[in-house]
């Protein structure tokens, strides 16, 4: 909240709403409250005496360009002037080891869903909100690919992120080189183990119709690395895929 590009894009979005409206004016012009007693009392009234004929009975223009806006958007500029953007958390591969160690020796459900949920949006390159929303139905069986003897090599899947258009189709790619880190490998593991056969592929394991918020799934992190994640970074939506 700190940050002045947060300033920005209030600002932006002010300006495209007004101008999808088209009302993003230079000329930003305030009520009139003489207009409006005018008007009151006369619903013929074109105006008051300084407005006869141009009335300002409501407020014109794009408020993003009003003296109010400009003067709370240069206190704003001084508040935040010694503020400085911190980059999301970023894993190294000895973290990543080190939560699946953590992780995995509990024994729990629940936190094999988690190391596996955190493997897929790191191969994947997903935000918290595309890698949860990721459901059975989007495996796509006939794009991926398998060894003679049964082993997979690559799972694909649609997946349809905040900026994109239209569904990708993303490949799960199996690293044989560190099993440890193989999300395909712990994944069909999870999906056996917690029988995951329709919905979505990480439900709340409590009642499978939902997913885990975002707001518990950053509280649960920081709870359970605080000891492995020691850097002074904020975890976002974007950690894994910055991974």
């Amino acid at each position: 909240w700190k940050a002045l590009v947060n300033v920005h894009q209030c600002l932006s979005a002010v300006s495209a709403l007004h101008s999808s409206l088209k009302f993003n004016s230079a000329n930003y012009q305030d009520l009139c409250n003489s207009c409006v007693s005018d008007f009151k009392s006369n619903s013929h009234s074109t105006g008051c005496i300084h407005h006869r004929g141009k009335y300002h009975f409501y407020r014109q223009g794009n408020p993003r360009l009003s003296d109010v806006a400009s003067a709370t958007y240069r206190r704003c500029k001084d508040l935040l002037c010694n503020h400085k953007v911190k980059s999301c958390y970023q894993l190294t591969p000895q973290e990543v080891h080190q939560i699946r160690s953590k992780l995995l020796s509990g024994n729990s459900k629940e936190d094999l869903q988690l190391y596996c949920t955190i493997l897929v949006a790191i191969y994947l390159f997903l935000r918290y909100d595309d890698v949860y929303k990721i459901e059975t139905m989007k495996f796509m069986p006939g794009y991926s690919t398998f060894t003679p003897d049964g082993s997979v090599k690559t799972l694909c899947f649609q997946v349809k992120g905040k900026n994109d258009k239209e569904v990708l189709q993303l490949l799960l790619r199996a690293c044989d080189e560190i099993p440890e880190l193989c999300a395909v490998r712990h994944l069909l593991i999870y999906i056996y183990i917690c029988n995951i056969t329709e919905g979505f592929l990480f439900p709340d394991l409590t009642d499978r119709t939902k997913v885990r918020k975002y707001g518990n799934f950053l509280k649960t992190l920081k709870q359970k690395f605080s000891d492995i994640l020691s850097r002074d970074a904020p975890m976002t939506t974007h950690c894994f895929r910055k991974t």
